[in-house]
């Protein structure tokens, strides 16, 4: 009840701070690894701008943008479902001048499950039901951060500038984010809150037919924004689980929270999955990296400044 409490006040009013800043103006630029991919940058901010996510003005403006701290963005490739790179980019928010005004701990605690937890609860679907094929599935929530309102009185520490001359612009573009951004050391556990409802409303539901479905509550593993159900293949169970776990997803984060893209490549009850970096396969009872993971970590640990004896790094 205190949990759900919670999330509704942020709902209602947003996250604050929960920190003091300095009365100031802060002026920045665009880290190297975002300044090539611009373009991008800006299609990005414009995409979430029309969802009402961030508001966009001249940088140029003086005395309305006092109080505005901006930190510079940077950017980091995102990874395709096998663990290959997408060409596609995460746009980050570098604000750790503005995180050390503050700490984490004035925020909800960010707790994430281990592989072995993933791993226990599929050896006790087994030892509960033997000779009967264990499935996995994972939804993702699309967005994530950005479905978390902040607190208006503090959206002037979450900005950034983008250098406005790409799209024929003579001024900087200021951006000022509505809602938690990638960078912010309280974004974690503030979206967790969230995750945290969602897998306790997922969990609170059991099929209703035991002599067909069992009569355990369904159970899911949660890291971040990634959602793990596990569920054995009796009955309909998996699909009554997969049509809960997207209504319960729904019910917290919104009609459009369920990443679409994502629910068709790895979406389905399946008895292998990547979850969490990691390869599963239930039949088989084993865990493994992925092949593009083991081709990086062959070919990093050949490189000659690991080879015995050098002193070359």
């Amino acid at each position: 009840p205190e949990l759900l409490e919670y999330t509704r006040h942020i709902v209602d009013h947003g996250v604050t701070a929960r920190q003091e800043c300095p009365d100031a103006r802060w002026r920045t630029k665009p880290h190297r690894s975002a300044q090539d991919f611009m373009l991008e940058a800006f299609e990005k901010t414009w995409k979430d701008a029309r969802k009402g996510r961030l508001l966009i003005c001249s940088a140029e403006l003086e005395k309305e943008l006092q109080g505005v701290l901006a930190e510079p963005m940077g950017r980091v490739p995102k990874q395709n479902p096998d663990r290959t790179l997408s060409s596609e980019g995460r746009f980050v928010h570098d604000q750790r001048k503005v995180n050390a005004f503050g700490s984490k701990y004035d925020h909800p605690p960010a707790m994430q499950p281990r592989h072995r937890e993933l791993a226990r609860t599929i050896l006790w679907w087994k030892v509960r039901l033997p000779g009967i094929r264990i499935m996995l599935a994972k939804y993702d929530v699309d967005s994530a951060y950005k479905l978390i309102w902040l607190a208006p009185d503090d959206a002037g520490l979450f900005a950034t500038e983008l250098p406005g001359l790409l799209i024929g612009l003579p001024i900087n573009v200021l951006i000022i984010s509505l809602c938690l951004t990638f960078g912010y050391q309280g974004s974690p556990g503030e979206y967790m809150a969230f995750a945290w409802t969602n897998k306790f409303l997922y969990q609170a539901a059991r099929p209703v037919d035991p002599d067909w479905h069992d009569d355990v509550p369904f159970h899911c593993k949660t890291l971040m924004d990634d959602q793990v159900m596990i569920e054995p293949d009796i009955g309909v169970r998996c699909h009554i689980a997969s049509w809960w776990a997207q209504y319960a997803m729904r019910q917290v984060f919104g009609d459009e929270a369920l990443n679409q893209k994502k629910l068709d490549e790895e979406g389905q009850f399946e008895t292998t999955k990547i979850n969490w970096g990691i390869h599963y396969d239930t039949v088989c009872e084993t865990i493994s990296l992925p092949e593009p993971k083991v081709l990086k970590l062959r070919f990093l640990v050949n490189e000659p400044a690991f080879a015995y004896g050098s002193s070359a790094v």
